[in-house]
């Protein structure tokens, strides 16, 4: 049983990144032929923080952000989650995001990924408005309504922020998205 259990944990070895090959299926390649690459575009990623020493996220690609965890300015992510995010949006190394040029506010609201407080969410969705970002990544979320991270989102949107926000993972029944991908004005 040992032997069958450790096969199947084993890592596929044929594992690939897909992040190259996976962007023309947003549609990414478009505003990249028109010249749109993100420049001048300040990207809040509110998560689990962002590795400023992965090599596709340096010079000067992160530039600011703020803790709610530890309370100091250094959000750096202790999940992956937040730098994976990151990645996606804007890496420039070997791997290039769907906006390489553009700059991230990282902002730290969880540790592990898996529990996030509204609170904090809240203040980092103010302290992004605060730190004048043009769009607002939330790859996280509450499984019901929130009131307190509605109203956040609807001033970050009356500041003329674009707001993203994920749907959650608990789809795809009806009644499954909650705050903040369920507020109206957030891009889900």
């Amino acid at each position: 049983a040992t032997a069958l259990l450790s096969a199947k944990i084993q890592l596929d070895p044929t594992a690939e990144i897909l992040l190259d090959k996976s962007s023309k299926h947003v549609g990414v390649q478009y505003p990249h032929n028109l010249g749109f690459y993100g420049k001048d575009i300040k990207i809040a990623v509110i998560d689990t923080g962002v590795d400023s020493n992965h090599p596709d996220l340096q010079n000067g690609k992160i530039i600011g952000g703020y803790d709610f965890i530890e309370n100091d300015n250094t959000s750096q992510d202790t999940n992956g989650h937040g730098t994976e995010v990151a990645g996606i949006i804007a890496a420039n190394g070997k791997l290039r995001g769907v906006a390489p040029e553009a700059k991230i506010l990282a902002y730290r609201v969880s540790d592990t990924g898996n529990s996030v407080s509204s609170d904090l969410i809240v203040k980092a969705i103010q302290k992004a408005v605060e730190d004048d970002a043009d769009i607002i990544n939330l790859s996280l979320g509450v499984n019901r309504t929130n009131d307190k991270i509605e109203d956040a989102i609807n001033q970050a949107v009356k500041n003329g922020i674009v707001v993203v926000a994920a749907a959650g993972n608990s789809g795809p029944d009806l009644r499954t998205i909650g705050s903040p991908g369920k507020d109206p004005h957030a891009i889900t």
